[in-house]
């Protein structure tokens, strides 16, 4: 598996630097909606609730994905799709793929709906072992108390995104 950057890594950054505060940082993506990105989310749907050829068929599914990997792997690979590892822009559960997909209309375009990190689901982190602090396996760490004053800090941060493929 190959990671190119992981945005949640400065969410934990200013946990860190605020650990006690009650909410993360908004952050919210949305995608432009599409034919293939539909159906991406429509696989990732069809796979969640068991209904894909290759989970009936071993052969195909190693056919399909290689040998070694887990139907866990594939959910993993699939969390950008998979509703049940995201928030929706109110950080409440989002009940299905098509829910997920949207469209929304914005500004006369197509967009999916505004999905956010769950912090609280390891798949949602991408790193297996890391916990963004107050939240999984770092939930506790909120009593550490925090280290400048607010009106003391510039925090400036940024996003590259690009794809990897490998």
């Amino acid at each position: 598996m190959c990671y190119a950057g992981n945005a949640i890594l400065g969410y934990d950054t200013f946990k860190q630097v605020y650990p006690q505060a009650d909410q993360e940082p908004f952050g919210g993506t949305r995608f432009r909606a599409n034919d293939a990105l539909k159906s991406a989310y429509q696989l990732t749907g069809d796979f969640l609730a068991n209904k894909t050829f290759v989970q009936s068929n071993q052969t195909a599914f190693v056919q399909a994905f290689g040998q070694g990997t887990t139907s866990n792997d594939i959910i993993g690979l699939t969390a950008s799709f998979n509703f049940q590892h995201q928030l929706d822009i109110n950080n409440q559960a989002i009940g299905t793929s098509d829910a997920a997909f949207g469209p929304q209309t914005v500004k006369g375009d197509q967009f999916t709906t505004t999905v956010r990190y769950n912090f609280s689901d390891p798949i949602s982190t991408s790193y297996q072992g890391f916990s963004v602090i107050g939240f999984d396996q770092n939930k506790n760490e909120t009593s550490t108390p925090q280290p400048f004053q607010a009106q003391d800090m510039v925090m400036v941060s940024f996003t590259l995104t690009h794809s990897v493929l490998c």
